[in-house]
């Protein structure tokens, strides 16, 4: 009996490692309008996953493994863009990723320099305007085709980001900024997240693999809001962080299955 469940248990760990090295790797060949809003939403993800890692790495939580995925998620952001300024295929759209590159740089250098707590407003705010540039652009690109399915692709990637600013909300919440505004954020960001999974669910596009992985990540989200809304003065920055990458490893998935549907 213990055979087959430790058996189990080593099946599911492998299936989720494999999804995490496909979340941390490098997009295939942009070939298509579809995964190109597939990359450019992972990049608001990118921005909001920084601030995270950084909270982290004050708070001394596992340290090197937030200093490793930090630089990890620096570096695919860097390459991914790079993709995404070669796609674009309209001035207004090289505009928007000159933008992103412009402010790009500027996180960039901040985060690449050790995780300070007298910093950390500093790049909340510098990763939140790289979020608003890196939405834009991926607005240029999806109003840019005439299939109205490349929306599902859109909003369906944008809840990898909104994942990642409820965990970073609640990091700083763990720092002690306790901020009317920063409790505002993590409020608003579970509730669209939860307004963009039920429209989700009943869209009429989905296949059998979405349905029953938006389901998986319904369940997994009210898991996330139940241990987020934990009242008291304890903190479990590590068990939050866990959690938040399960849900981006899920809606990464999804996101590449809408954009297949749209290539």
């Amino acid at each position: 009996m213990n055979k087959g469940i430790n058996t189990h248990k080593l099946f599911v760990f492998s299936v989720l490692l494999l999804s995490m090295m496909r979340v941390q790797t490098v997009s295939a060949a942009i070939d298509s309008l579809g995964v190109a809003v597939d990359v450019a939403g992972s990049q608001r993800m990118l921005s909001q996953r920084i601030f995270k890692n950084y909270c982290l790495i004050i708070l001394d939580v596992k340290p090197d493994k937030y200093k490793q995925s930090l630089k990890d998620s620096s570096d695919r952001f860097e390459r991914q863009l790079a993709e995404l300024s070669n796609f674009s295929q309209t001035d207004a759209q090289k505009r928007r990723f000159d933008e992103v590159s412009t402010i790009w740089e500027q996180v960039n250098a901040i985060t690449s320099a050790p995780a300070k707590r007298i910093h950390v407003d500093q790049v909340k705010k510098a990763t939140d305007q790289l979020l608003r540039a890196s939405h834009a652009a991926v607005q240029s690109l999806q109003t840019s085709g005439s299939n109205a399915n490349l929306r599902f692709v859109d909003i369906s990637g944008r809840q990898r980001m909104l994942s990642q600013r409820m965990a970073n909300r609640y990091m700083m919440k763990a720092l002690g900024f306790d901020d009317s505004s920063y409790r505002s954020d993590l409020d608003t960001a579970s509730r669209e997240f939860k307004v963009t999974l039920d429209e989700l669910l009943v869209t009429n596009i989905n296949t059998k693999d979405i349905s029953t992985g938006l389901k998986k990540v319904k369940a997994q989200h009210s898991l996330f809001v139940f241990s987020l809304k934990k009242g008291g003065d304890d903190y479990f920055p590590f068990t939050i962080a866990d959690a938040s990458e399960k849900i981006l490893v899920m809606m990464h998935k999804i996101t590449g299955q809408y954009a297949d549907i749209v290539k």
